[in-house]
């Protein structure tokens, strides 16, 4: 009897396996959860500053592919090279950057890791396909056909 209650001490006691909880390292979850609340105030990327907007209508199309307003030779974000994405230069405070490093007051590495994560991964956009967007007369349909709309 007592050999059993040793060997279920020594079991409770024993560290438990832990398996590592897997990043979200989508766009949509980058774009709400880290971008949106560190970045997007009304004097910041919430009006457009420095030509990007972190709405979900715009936020994709304003991010990848699209060369940097401060360091026009740049994507701001180039799909599989993360060290090559101005975005990234920014979040990290790199050397090259103009002006300062972005937030204000930085944000946390583990952040910038699923950044980094998404954009070596290729950047891609889980946002559903069509985004509409209302404009005083008119629906805009952004097709998944180039950079197509179709507007009624």
């Amino acid at each position: 009897m007592l050999g059993l209650g040793l060997l279920a001490t020594w079991l409770g006691c024993a560290e438990a396996e832990t398996t590592p909880t897997p990043v979200d390292a989508s766009f949509s979850h980058i774009r709400d959860e880290i971008l949106v609340p560190s970045c997007a105030f009304s004097s910041c990327h919430g009006s457009g500053a420095g030509g990007l907007t972190l709405n979900a209508e715009q936020a994709y199309d304003q991010l990848v592919g699209v060369a940097s307003t401060q360091r026009p030779e740049m994507l701001r974000v180039k799909p599989g090279a993360p060290d090559e994405s101005y975005l990234m230069w920014k979040l990290e405070g790199h050397e090259g950057i103009e002006e300062d490093q972005m937030p204000p007051g930085g944000i946390e590495a583990e952040k910038i890791e699923v950044i980094r994560t998404w954009i070596a991964s290729g950047a891609e956009n889980d946002q559903p396909e069509e985004r509409y967007h209302a404009t005083p007369s008119f629906y805009c349909a952004r097709l998944d056909v180039g950079r197509l709309w179709w507007c009624r």
